[in-house]
């Protein structure tokens, strides 16, 4: 009969775990060999449970094909960029602790999150890569609620990552606003010609009648 904690790490609906481990009923419901297996789910990845494993409970193939594909997300969602969409096979295969011969294991993962929505692209089976049009996982960030038993500290996505992450955020909109006003100013101080054209700046840009026009004033 499968355990409780066993359906709840294989179940196909749930892909987020910090929020049970951070129920307070959490710590009173599941054994702490249980809690330090939701901790890995929550905020680790498939090689954080191997190195610990002579202290976590065995994994049942579907948890642990489960873990695998949290495992994908996290990868996928840390190489996928604006300017990179691109996530090779070698790459994939590596965060999972998967050789290079079962790339059908891989691929057949990476439906499954294509199906479950979680992540939106196709694979390249020719090129070996992911090609990522859209990522719709939310990452799991450690809120120090929950003191970590197994993850280090210092390696997992809290609080203080989120606000870095914020602050890089608002430095390039920032950017981004300060480059459309200093077009707009452009736009604003250009000097428009309100005469009819002549044949003879038709063909001229709006810059170049501008420029043409202070000329004459000069």
């Amino acid at each position: 009969m499968q355990s409780e904690i066993d359906a709840l790490l294989s179940s196909p609906f749930i892909w987020n775990y910090g929020t049970i481990l951070n129920n307070a009923a959490a710590s009173k419901h599941f054994t702490g060999q249980e809690m330090k297996l939701l901790e890995v789910f929550s905020y680790g990845a498939y090689n954080d449970y191997v190195n610990n494993h002579p202290s976590l409970p065995q994994l049942s193939p579907s948890a642990t094909l489960k873990l695998r594909e949290l495992t994908l997300l996290k990868c996928i969602k840390k190489h996928f960029t604006t300017y990179s969409n691109r996530i090779s096979y070698s790459i994939l295969l590596d965060a999972i602790g998967l050789p290079s011969d079962e790339v059908v294991l891989l691929e057949n993962s990476l439906k499954h999150l294509i199906y479950q929505r979680l992540i939106q692209g196709k694979l390249d089976e020719v090129s070996q890569c992911l090609k990522v049009t859209e990522m719709n996982f939310m990452e799991d960030i450690h809120s120090g609620e929950v003191d970590l038993q197994v993850l280090n500290p210092k390696e997992v996505k809290n609080v203080c990552y989120l606000l870095s992450a914020l602050e890089e955020f608002k430095i390039k909109v920032t950017k981004h606003a300060s480059q459309v006003l200093e077009i707009r100013e452009g736009v604003d101080n250009l000097e428009i010609n309100d005469e009819p054209l002549s044949e003879s700046n038709a063909e001229q840009t709006p810059v170049e009648r501008t420029s043409k026009k202070r000329k004459q004033g000069e």
